[in-house]
């Protein structure tokens, strides 16, 4: 059996990618792997990870390539690949596999920090000299593969300088038993659970409550459409599931409430929540309005696999893991064009409710978490050199 290292930072699933890395290591884990996990900061994953991981090492401050390296530490007891996730603790990690002569695989889910775009790029360089991604491109990095969570994302490594004989894109996976279509009667009594009226049109923004994220443009999105329906017309709700990033305050965010004060009618605001899944099956449409270059998307095809359609903005990966099927529904994220969209897919709510169908059939083939699971254990397996287990 094969041990596979993992090094983590805050065990907390309000990101994607904890949440990717933790089911990853699950799912080898349920395949025969080792699972071993360094980490700093306990959160609301630390338990289903000591469920996953066969021992755990918390590692502290600055000191952490020691600890985890030391006599008692994880990566002293026989790691055989080290597979990284956090960009944060590329360096460390990627110190450990060097020390203990093994290779590493990295998962790169966001794009680099140090890649000068645009005309700065043309004049000064692509890369920022000094910055911390270069430890992953160092010639002498045990790096022997890049998994990018798509094409996007590779192309913005290569242009900073991964070799593109190493770099392979591995989608994003989701779980199609967890994230399914509601059953009969489930949907009446979530929206009942949810505070959403039975007859109104439940428009979804689920993530965290951050500018970057495009919550202001579909407040006043929102605002626009409401402004445009009949007046005979029911006024959507708009459901807003997430809560601030820590940066912003957290849950009890100053920003968080004024976008609440300045946004009451018809918002229903949950904050986080731990069974997105849940609310995805009580709603009609969700919106995925990411200002930034979003380099997958993993609420869009969570929404799709429950049988929910998604508008979303023409942004880093998102018009990619959208797809050719659903060019129409990616869109300019700027408050008239969130707007006309959505006015668009619920003025015919059976036409609406046929994308939901279509959108599960194609998360189904393309990014269900099985397969995303199969592309990444047959690299790790190339990285050792073969099915040593």
């Amino acid at each position: 059996m094969a041990t596979v290292g993992f090094f983590s930072g805050f065990l907390d699933s309000g990101g994607g990618l904890e949440l990717y890395e933790l089911a990853m290591a699950s799912g080898l884990r349920a395949r025969g792997w080792d699972v071993a996990l360094a980490y700093h900061e306990d959160g609301d994953l630390t338990a289903a990870w000591r469920q996953v991981a066969s021992r755990m090492e918390r590692i502290e401050g600055g000191a952490s390539v020691d600890l985890a390296l030391a006599p008692d530490g994880v990566a002293a007891r026989q790691l055989d690949v080290v597979y990284l996730h956090s960009p944060s603790l590329m360096p460390e990690g990627l110190e450990a596999a060097r020390r203990l002569g093994v290779p590493a695989v990295v998962h790169l889910h966001l794009p680099p920090d140090g890649l000068r775009d645009g005309w700065k790029g043309r004049l000064r360089g692509r890369r920022r000299a000094g910055h911390p991604d270069e430890a992953i491109i160092d010639p002498d990095s045990p790096v022997v593969k890049f998994l990018a969570v798509s094409q996007y994302t590779a192309d913005q490594w290569a242009q900073y300088g991964v070799a593109p004989e190493l770099l392979s894109v591995v989608h994003n996976g989701v779980d199609l038993t967890k994230f399914r279509p509601a059953e009969p009667g489930e949907r009446d009594l979530l929206r009942t659970e949810l505070g959403i009226a039975p007859d109104a049109t439940a428009i979804g923004f689920m993530g965290r409550i951050d500018p970057n994220k495009g919550i202001e443009q579909l407040l006043v999105a929102f605002e626009l459409l409401q402004a445009d329906l009949p007046r005979s017309a029911r006024s959507p709700n708009l459901v807003v599931t997430g809560q601030a990033t820590r940066h912003l305050g957290g849950a009890g965010s100053d920003y968080t409430a004024r976008l609440q004060a300045a946004y009451g009618t018809d918002v229903i605001w949950l904050g986080r929540r731990s069974d997105p899944e849940r609310v995805f099956r009580a709603l009609d449409l969700v919106v995925v309005p990411s200002q930034w270059p979003e380099p997958f998307g993993l609420v869009a095809i969570e929404a799709m696999a429950t049988g929910v359609a998604v508008i979303a903005g023409n942004r880093g990966g998102l018009p990619e893991v959208l797809g050719r099927p659903f060019a129409s529904n990616v869109v300019e994220p700027k408050p008239r064009q969130l707007a006309a969209a959505m006015g668009r897919l619920i003025a015919d709510p059976v036409q609406l409710a046929e994308l939901g169908a279509q959108s599960r059939r194609h998360v189904a083939a393309e990014f269900s978490v099985e397969a995303a699971l199969d592309e990444t254990e047959s690299h790790l397996k190339a990285a050792l050199g073969g099915d040593q287990r």
